[in-house]
């Protein structure tokens, strides 16, 4: 009977371990459907891509948002629209798929956009690269390159480096062609004149009478385009071999033309050829050392990494967050909203997807952050799209693009005039510590400044890291320091909490050193959870939730009655409604017209009356000119606000 029971304990276990290993073999799947060139002349496309998408799942595992993924490969044999459409149809019908990726050549991609709309499934471009993609779909993302966006560079770079006079020759496609219109105006537009152009076959066999016509024509230089490969090869032995090199003829090119993955078998006729390109197998960080390394483990030896490999490992990148933020959901919206914006630490250097190109929005706006703000303003001035700032306060932002207008305030403007305040009210010596950061180091050099010139002495000044989470060490320096006050700038949130409680628990306040600061420190979302030591503090400012004016009060109804009352509304939103009400006004004064010129001008000079009070638009530096107020914490109905005592009218950008 006992040999009976341990016998069925026996069973029942071993059901048990069946049930957890179906419970695992059922784990959720994410299935992607990479639509790519796995054969024919461009077979090495494909490897290259499904190549960098295992490395990414070497390094991090294939589990993200506690869903399994699952790589399901179709080759489309070569450039054959027809055949990728069946095969993204296939892949959409029969086997489920959620997520559309791959793409080595732009008729295939072109294809499969009308599947991805109609299935409304995400379409991840791994390479294709002529711009109009990603208008095609609103499902479509890509996360490899477009060619005029490395033509570009390479067009204006000739053109500073001695190339007056240049032929182009490029592959009769999408991209061939967009890299010829690209090359074409910038090298025009910085002052080279083009001799000649030339389209070839995508599937070209032979240069010969192409080069001769080049040869002839006797440019300065030659830029190329063709897609890398057996073409690419051919064309540099052909340079070599027909005489273009031994004539003085430059060769630049997109990168294409120096892939990675067929550099070798180019040998020395490469040498010194000079190229733009976003990914070289030889980038020097350690993101790139990483992939290298994980491709080698994931693939083996036999192709060296090249910006396709690149592009599928930060495509699975890109998927792996999407999931994250989605918390496994595919859901098509979801998922693209989650891709939208994305930043990602490439082995390239950081990337971003482009909301502009994305979207096609016309006005890009918000940027609670400096950093953010300014990696934003050369995409507002290459694309020619106003650029409304919300928050980010340091001061040269406006100046990085003439499309940037801002409608919140700056950290010199804020910070002016409480040093102005603490040197006339009894504060002699001062003890500064900021954020270190665009905006702290603008607070710091405008306070000393001010602080200076109104006869007061900075004893000693601190810069803390931006993510600080410990400022125990600097306020016993402070205090060891026995200034009359600190003063103090912070972003709002955790950091400014974290402060105010040190402060009160080091016994600076107690040891009667007085806090100063801009209003960032007693920002209206996060007073109340500061609680009782604020009360006292004196903090200059642009806006407080308490401002006494009928603007705000109907600001303050508006706000609730849109977000509820989870959050207190605070100068961030105060900003983000300006910014709207400037946006508002442009259009009625362009006639709701966006051409980048006409909207900005129409914002340069505007006056609005704000929850805060007047503001304005300068007119010359397209930044905020507004009245600045010194607040004192107090209560008011058991409530903590900022209650104004003092002003300085008209306000501009002291940094400026």
């Amino acid at each position: 009977m006992f040999m009976k029971s341990k016998r069925i304990v026996a069973i029942a276990a071993a059901a048990v371990m069946l049930l957890l290993a179906g419970s695992a073999l059922a784990q959720p799947t994410v299935k992607i459907g990479v639509v790519a060139e796995f054969s024919g002349p461009f077979a090495d496309y494909g490897a290259q891509i499904v190549g960098g998408m295992k490395a990414y799942l070497k390094q991090n595992g294939d589990v993200f948002g506690g869903k399994k993924v699952e790589i399901i490969t179709r080759d489309t044999t070569g450039a054959a629209p027809d055949i990728a459409k069946r095969l993204a149809q296939e892949l959409v019908t029969r086997d489920n798929v959620d997520i559309l990726a791959g793409f080595g050549l732009t008729p295939n991609a072109l294809a499969v956009t009308p599947i991805a709309t109609e299935a409304k499934k995400p379409m991840v471009i791994m390479n294709a690269a002529t711009s109009v993609i990603t208008t095609r779909s609103p499902y479509v993302v890509r996360v490899s390159h477009t060619l005029p966006q490395d033509t570009q560079p390479i067009a204006q770079w000739a053109a500073k480096n001695g190339i007056k006079r240049a032929f182009t020759l490029v592959s009769d496609f999408g991209p061939g062609i967009d890299a010829e219109t690209t090359f074409v105006k910038a090298f025009k537009a910085a002052g080279g004149e083009i001799i000649d152009s030339v389209r070839t076959p995508l599937q070209n066999a032979d240069f010969a009478p192409f080069l001769q016509r080049i040869k002839d024509a006797k440019p300065d230089a030659v830029f190329v385009f063709l897609p890398p490969g057996s073409q690419t090869i051919a064309f540099i032995k052909g340079y070599e071999e027909r005489g273009l090199k031994q004539a003085g003829i430059k060769l630049i090119a997109t990168g294409d033309l120096t892939d990675d993955g067929v550099l070798q078998a180019m040998g020395e006729p490469t040498l010194g050829l000079i190229t733009s390109f976003h990914y070289s197998a030889a980038h020097d960080s350690p993101e790139n050392k990483a992939f290298l390394k994980a491709y080698v483990e994931a693939n083996g030896t036999k192709l060296r990494p090249n910006f396709m490999a690149c592009a599928g490992y930060d495509g699975m990148a890109a998927i792996a967050e999407a999931l994250k933020k989605t918390g496994g959901s595919v859901d098509t919206e979801k998922f693209v909203a989650a891709l939208k914006g994305m930043k990602i630490m490439s082995p390239r250097g950081q990337i971003m997807i482009d909301l502009v190109t994305r979207d096609n929005v016309d006005i890009l706006a918000g940027f609670g952050l400096t950093p953010n703000a300014l990696a934003v303003t050369p995409i507002a001035t290459e694309a020619k799209k106003p650029m409304v700032i919300m928050n980010a306060a340091t001061s040269v932002i406006t100046t990085r693009s003439p499309y940037v207008v801002r409608v919140s305030h700056t950290l010199p403007q804020d910070t002016q005039p409480i040093a102005q305040w603490a040197a006339k009210n009894g504060i002699k010596r001062a003890f500064t510590l900021v954020s270190d950061f665009g905006p702290g180091i603008d607070a710091e050099t405008t306070f000393v400044k001010a602080f200076k010139a109104a006869g007061g002495e900075i004893i000693d000044s601190v810069r803390t890291p931006l993510q600080n989470a410990d400022f125990a060490p600097f306020l016993q320096r402070i205090k060891d320091a026995k200034p009359d006050a600190v003063f103090v700038f912070l972003p709002p949130g955790s950091q400014t909490i974290a402060f105010i409680k040190g402060y009160e628990e080091r016994g600076l306040k107690q040891a009667g050193i007085k806090l100063i600061a801009t209003g960032d420190l007693t920002d209206d979302g996060v007073l109340q959870a500061m609680g009782e030591p604020t009360l006292g503090l004196i903090t200059s400012f642009h806006y407080s939730a308490a401002h006494d004016s009928p603007e705000n009060k109907a600001f303050l109804k508006a706000y609730v009655e849109a977000n509820g009352t989870k959050l207190r509304p605070n100068f961030m939103a105060c900003a983000g409604y300006d910014g709207m009400a400037a946006i508002a006004e442009a259009l009625k004064k362009t006639g709701g017209s966006v051409d980048t010129e006409k909207f900005v001008a129409a914002l340069k000079g505007m006056k609005i009356m704000s929850p805060r009070g007047q503001i304005m638009i300068d007119p010359e530096t397209r930044d905020i000119v507004q009245t600045v107020y010194i607040r004192r914490v107090e209560k008011v109905d058991g409530l903590l606000y900022n209650i104004e005592f003092d002003k300085y009218p008209d306000v501009k950008d002291p940094g400026k």
